[in-house]
């Protein structure tokens, strides 16, 4: 007698759950994502034009907002499935670089086009605006160059005896650009002339801050010029690489898998930001402030923002579910038939399951 009202109420909870005509066919092809959102690619550089901010990261995502909080995938037509290393944003354009010779433009932040150059299939790590003219870097000292975001012309052709490019900035005049072991300038971006840099080590990041260049070496050594000939190192940091440099008030601040804080680039310290990470190296790939506002982003769709630089707000949305909690939801309304189909979101991922009646006892466990 137990038993036939254990049976009975399981399939009670069924019917309850999914009544005779009520349910729908399932299309099995089409999936939104619940967690995390926007995102759980991961972001690689971002930045903001004053009005829209922009994230980009891995597999084609480009993410915007409007306000430096609320975060939505933006259109790429047509889509792309490569990795987006790094964006910029000036004279009324949008550029985003990528693998593979991969260039999008847009002139809102929210529709983006293909406009990769046929000429290359290298990767491109870095872009930046200047001297009326946008410069992409990359694979093997590939350079390219734009005077409005779409048309884009090889100057430097990938060589295999070049050093990769992996950052690039432009101020007082001069492009500067680093890489693997390298730092080089250049007035136009086709000519470029190699720095002494000592010692020669690989430069992940460089950047512009108003005043100064900023570049960082590996093993966390940051250098300073204001002409990107004569270098100094003031200090650094204890990390492996610096990817990215940023300023908010009168505060430098250095992405190197975690967050690092400077007020006169030679002290620096490290802040626990909160942000997800899958290693003690951190989580966090890349920092941006503009008026009064900074971004961080990084691994598994990591976004977190700041008004102070001290206190981080996570905005990656949504909720996993734990183990014990399994959701199922029959594709129609044949639930009692000799193969249903079910749904479960198992630790936040989203999997379809096709059961036997014989199966079903288990997954209803959790439930009765």
């Amino acid at each position: 007698m137990r038993r036939v009202f254990k049976v009975w109420l399981r399939f009670s909870i069924l019917a309850l759950l999914f009544p005779a005509g009520s349910a729908k066919a399932i299309d099995w092809d089409h999936w939104n994502q619940i967690y995390p959102r926007p995102t759980r690619q991961g972001l690689r550089d971002v930045t903001s034009d004053g009005t829209n901010w922009v994230a980009v990261g891995t597999a084609g995502t480009v993410l915007v907002s409007p306000d430096a909080t609320h975060w939505a995938q933006a259109v790429v037509a047509p889509p792309v499935s490569i990795s987006l290393n790094g964006v910029t944003a000036a004279a009324g354009r949008w550029v985003a670089v990528g693998g593979r010779g991969t260039i999008l433009s847009s002139d809102n932040a929210a529709n983006w086009i293909n406009v990769s150059p046929a000429t290359t299939t290298e990767s491109f790590e870095a872009v930046a605006y200047g001297g009326d003219r946008f410069l992409a870097v990359g694979a093997y000292g590939l350079v390219a160059s734009s005077t409005n975001g779409v048309d884009w012309k090889v100057e430097v052709a990938p060589n295999s005896f070049q050093p990769s490019l992996a950052g690039i900035a432009y101020g007082n005049g001069v492009f500067v650009a680093g890489g693997l072991g390298t730092l080089q300038t250049s007035y136009d971006g086709v000519t470029w002339t190699p720095q002494s840099f000592q010692p020669q080590h690989d430069i992940h990041a460089v950047w512009f801050d108003g005043a100064r260049f900023i570049a960082g070496r590996i093993f966390g050594v940051v250098f300073t010029s204001t002409d990107g000939t004569n270098w100094v190192s003031p200090g650094g940091l204890s990390a492996s690489y610096i990817n990215k440099f940023t300023k908010l008030g009168n505060t430098w601040y250095a992405a190197a898998g975690n967050i690092y804080s400077s007020s006169d680039l030679t002290n620096w310290t490290f802040i626990d930001t909160g942000a997800c990470s899958s290693s003690s190296a951190g989580g966090i790939s890349a920092a941006s402030a503009l008026n009064g506002t900074m971004v961080i982003v990084g691994e598994a769709g990591n976004i977190l923002n700041s008004r102070d630089g001290t206190n981080y707000v996570q905005l990656r949305g949504g909720r996993p579910l734990p183990l014990s909690h399994v959701r199922m939801q029959a594709t129609h309304n044949r639930y009692h038939a000799s193969e249903p189909e079910f749904v479960a979101v198992l630790d936040g991922a989203l999997s379809s399951i096709v059961r036997r009646p014989a199966q079903i006892q288990g997954y209803l466990n959790p439930f009765i």
